[in-house]
């Protein structure tokens, strides 16, 4: 596995096409999506793994194997096989996968769980509304090396088990 790091890139990837979700209805019309918009994207999956949590109404009748961005605006269907052909698409330097069925924009606002094992991560989807994503056990390591964040010992633990008793 290569170490991570940022890669400077020149030049923005042009946007890419979705229809929008409302509830399990896709819009006929096609909208462009600039990369810089997208806060996560996932598949249907995710939302039957529960690996997302946000408001029942935003992610109801999703296809289990369809891939789908998640802008401010809302949720869009986009045609792509796979989440790593849309990666390569976006540029895999602005994304993180935290799952395998789900990855982030890295250039926004996060809000990781810092409580726990950082096995959730908080996105602000607008200035109201946060959605709690599960981080895998595989990509922790990832996401604290590009956090910033110091890998846990074992007196960090024993001291956490203490405060919370």
């Amino acid at each position: 596995m290569k170490p991570l790091s940022f890669i400077p890139f020149d030049a923005d990837p042009p946007p890419i096409a979705g229809r929008k979700v409302t509830g399990s209805i896709y819009a006929d019309r096609y909208t462009t999506i600039p990369p810089a918009q997208i806060r996560y994207a996932f598949t249907g999956g995710a939302v039957t793994l529960g690996l997302i949590d946000a408001p029942a109404t935003t992610l109801h009748g999703l296809r289990r194997a369809h891939v789908y961005v998640r802008t401010s605006k809302g949720v869009f269907f986009v045609h792509y096989r796979s989440l790593a052909d849309l990666l390569d698409r976006l540029g895999a330097a602005r994304f993180l996968f935290i799952h395998h069925s789900l990855f982030v924009n890295l250039y926004q606002e996060m809000e990781p769980d810092l409580d726990g094992k950082l096995k959730l991560l908080g996105i602000p989807i607008n200035e109201k509304e946060l959605e709690w994503l599960a981080v895998s056990r595989r990509h922790v390591a990832d996401l604290r090396e590009i956090l910033g964040l110091r890998r846990r010992r074992k007196a960090d633990k024993k001291a956490i088990k203490t405060r919370d008793t």
